[in-house]
């Protein structure tokens, strides 16, 4: 009995780690996610300026 048990236990301890490994893989994915949509709204965001900054200014 105890050593179905202990095969209980490791195959839940198992499936917590597989699921918290699942996990924090798709937090990495979303925050990959949002340093690429933060650099593309800095190059937006530097193209804007430089566009703007040439314009002459009238008086």
């Amino acid at each position: 009995m105890s050593s179905l048990h202990s095969k209980v236990v490791f195959a839940l301890f198992q499936t917590i780690n597989a699921s918290s490994v699942y996990i924090i893989a798709s937090f990495v994915f979303i925050i990959a996610s949002f340093i690429y949509k933060n650099k593309a709204c800095n190059y937006s965001l530097e193209r804007r300026n430089r566009k703007l900054s040439n314009r002459k200014k009238e008086v």
